[in-house]
């Protein structure tokens, strides 16, 4: 599930030079996101093996706590990073992670974090509008969906293709800060079905420190 998480941020964060006009205060906003003190991402994920709701705080350039609910479950699953070394709870109370496992996490957390911010996709401009009181502008591109896994007579060496049309972001960016607010993804296949939506958040009393363990 954490690898979930970076994934999703690795890709916000991480694109080539600008190539349509847009892409460019996409890039702005996540790198203003990515030097702030601090920020939350507060996260819904549907994808065939069920639903998903995730909040991670992010302190650059090394701490993270990650909190998971899987569907309607009463359990939270937990993960917080600090430097070198990573602690899990699956609800039994605090435990260190292998230091092994604790340094891939440490690895991908710094790497998300303190690398030069890029965009993946070529960004057009769409409308401004409202969204909790803030004016926002919204972005969109198109993500590719992923390669089936199988296809009717591909070769052991032959490039896998998309397994469908390309799903649509849509990402929103406050006008005032310049700061990402919103990011929603929708099926290719059916423009009705949210894949993604995730909400960021600045908050300047996140605090994440080594928890208590027995």
């Amino acid at each position: 599930m954490f690898h979930r998480a970076l994934a999703v941020l690795v890709f916000l964060l991480s694109a080539d030079a600008a190539v349509a006009d847009c892409t460019a205060p996409v890039k702005e906003a996540f790198e203003k996101l990515r030097t702030s003190k601090s920020f939350r991402m507060e996260t819904k994920i549907v994808n065939p093996q069920g639903k998903l709701s995730m909040t991670v705080d992010y302190m650059p350039p090394d701490r993270m706590h990650q909190k998971i609910r899987l569907d309607e479950s009463p359990q939270e699953m937990e993960l917080i990073v600090i430097g070198e070394q990573a602690w899990s709870n699956q609800g039994q109370g605090w435990v260190p992670l292998p230091k092994n496992f604790s340094e891939e996490v440490s690895k991908q957390v710094k790497t998300t974090l303190a690398g030069a911010t890029k965009v993946e996709a070529s960004y057009a401009c769409k409308t401004e509008e409202t969204m909790e009181g803030k004016k926002v502008a919204a972005y969109e591109a198109e993500l590719k969906a992923a390669p089936s896994d199988e296809q009717v007579g591909a070769k052991p060496n032959d490039k896998p293709e998309a397994s469908g049309p390309a799903n649509k972001q849509t990402l929103y960016v406050d006008t005032a800060t310049g700061l990402p607010v919103r990011n929603i993804v929708t099926d290719g296949k059916d423009p009705s079905k949210r894949l993604f939506d995730g909400w960021f958040r600045t908050a300047a009393d996140i605090s994440i420190e080594p928890p208590a363990t027995p």
